[in-house]
């Protein structure tokens, strides 16, 4: 705690307005102890209390014991002081653990925090008067208990309210329907309070059924106006019924008598529970839908920038790989006609070299290619129409019958594949890279055996590719889709390791997915899903 101007100019106006609410006490209810001064300000104490520290709660405990002593000053106004300490010091405690000092209007669980607090010191001030008591320091009172349950949680959590929405006081009537519908919404509902409270109309509106009209009002100041707007409202209402109740008009006018207010506590506690929750679960409810749009405005810019970044990049892969392709047969062809003109004047280690040159000028100008086909697809290919999966099978077998026929492989496709929507010469290609795959890694001294299925999986139609080849260890399943990747040599198989992930990329460019299932040694399953659209 530090001890500053503001600690003690704030420490003092605490002290002076326990001595006034102790003298309005008097002037309103006399000395019969129905409305208890302290639970006035139990609310800014424990704010005070959380702003400079706990040297407040002894302040706050002269504070009371002044005004007992302005009262009838008993001996007990020393231990309703230090009970009010104890009090005021286990509920800032309570309040500060749970996180109370940054309690604002936008949770559910800062209005449960604050009501369980209040709840917490109702109950906590009936059993140190309990205590009193037994050990007959106070005489027993039947209203005793319930009073100062709900006395007590009324006057944290009603002084608290108020308090918590000044610290957002630049926010009210921030907009233009605020302007008008904040004045109307709480003028009517103080008509209505004179109506309810101050028995406007003499009586001819039952007392029951209008006690109740001011949770409408309420709930319509806590759904137009938000959490300020039902604070000044509940506000409002607490005043007039308390007014009621002093001079036996409206919805209390025996509370005093019959129950020591302890039915009015109870009632503006309801009331400003009601008006709080449906508040701040309106005002969340509208946070999440503005932050939902706003995500949603930002996802829509963020796919419209990657759609235009792939575009792009696609586009400059399908330039960068076709301008390229002209330099690199102007080298193989220099290469070749250096070769013939001047191959007699030359070593062997210089033919060596020449070979090398050439050697990589194809192998670049393949993976040219490569890259000029991966950035055509679904930007170059014919439409997307119903083809027979047998068809395009076929197809593949077709192209590939020189190499199937060199490594004597069995080709077996299943007779019931359906027919899809579908771009031909693109699933072609898939069927005829997995083929190919599976022919080029087959495992020595084996015949290779190569199984094409297909079954449906709910709106999918699942395409098998299944192999008795070398198989993959299950350390390269993703790996194996990325473009330019190899697990093996090229002089052990050529190739440019592209065709799995042109695969990839037609597959989900068709709405679906492909993996593969493998064990080393025993062969390999590739599988890939397409969409119902039959013709």
């Amino acid at each position: 705690m530090t001890i500053s101007r503001a600690f003690l100019r704030d420490g003092a106006l605490l002290m002076l307005a326990y001595g006034l609410a102790s003298i309005l006490v008097i002037k309103v209810f006399g000395t019969n102890d129905v409305m208890r001064f302290p639970w006035l300000l139990l609310g800014p104490a424990v704010f005070l209390t959380m702003r400079h520290g706990y040297g407040v709660i002894a302040l706050a405990v002269i504070g009371v014991v002044l005004g007992r002593w302005l009262q009838d000053a008993s001996s007990s106004m020393f231990v309703d002081g230090g009970r009010y300490g104890l009090v005021l010091f286990m509920a800032t405690w309570i309040y500060r653990r749970t996180g109370g000092a940054a309690l604002t209007f936008n949770s559910v669980s800062d209005y449960l925090r604050l009501y369980g607090v209040g709840i917490f010191i109702g109950f906590a001030v009936s059993a140190f008067s309990a205590i009193q008591v037994q050990v007959g320091i106070s005489a027993a009172n039947s209203h005793d208990a319930v009073h100062r349950v709900a006395g007590a949680a009324f006057g944290f959590i009603i002084t608290m309210l108020p308090m918590l929405a000044a610290r957002e006081w630049s926010n009210v009537l921030r907009t233009r329907r605020g302007l008008w519908e904040g004045p109307l919404i709480i003028g009517l509902s103080f008509l209505f309070g004179q109506v309810i409270f101050l028995n406007w109309f003499n009586d001819t509106v039952g007392q029951v059924a209008r006690g109740y009209w001011m949770f409408l009002f309420v709930t319509l100041a806590a759904l137009r106006l938000g959490p300020i707007g039902t604070t000044i409202t509940i506000t409002v209402a607490a005043a007039q019924a308390l007014i009621g109740a002093i001079y036996g008009l409206g919805f209390f006018y025996d509370d005093i008598a019959r129950t020591h207010l302890s039915n009015y506590y109870f009632y503006i506690i309801s009331l400003s529970s009601d008006g709080a929750l449906v508040a701040v679960l309106f005002m969340k409810g509208q946070q999440d839908r503005k932050a939902l749009e706003t995500r949603s405005t930002e996802l829509e810019a963020l796919n419209a920038d990657l759609k235009r970044t792939n575009a792009d990049l696609e586009q400059f892969a399908y330039v960068a790989s076709h301008d390229l392709r002209e330099p690199l047969r102007m080298v193989s062809s220099y290469m070749s006609l250096l070769d013939r003109r001047y191959g007699s004047a030359l070593n062997a280690e210089a033919h060596e070299f020449l070979d090398f040159a050439e050697d990589g000028a194809k192998r670049m100008d393949a993976l040219v290619q490569d890259l000029l086909n991966f950035s055509r697809i679904g930007r170059v290919a014919d439409p997307l129409q119903p083809n027979s999966i047998a068809d395009l099978v076929a197809q593949a077998v077709h192209v590939l019958h020189t190499s199937i026929e060199e490594a004597e492989a069995d080709v077996k496709i299943c007779s019931d594949l359906p027919v899809i929507v579908c771009s031909k010469d693109e699933i072609t290609r898939v069927f005829q890279n997995l083929i190919g795959n599976a022919i080029k890694f087959r495992a020595e001294g084996r015949k290779p055996v190569i199984e094409i299925t297909c079954q449906r999986q709910g709106e999918f139609w699942q395409f098998s590719v299944t192999d008795n080849g070398i198989g993959i260890d299950s350390d390269y399943f993703d790996r194996i889709f990325l473009i330019f990747q190899r697990l093996h040599t090229r002089e052990k198989f050529d190739g440019t390791g592209i065709g799995l992930s042109v695969c990839k990329k037609i597959i989900e460019q068709h709405g679906g997915r492909i993996w593969l299932r493998s064990t080393v040694g025993e062969g390999s399953t590739f599988s890939f899903i397409l969409p119902i659209q039959c013709a």
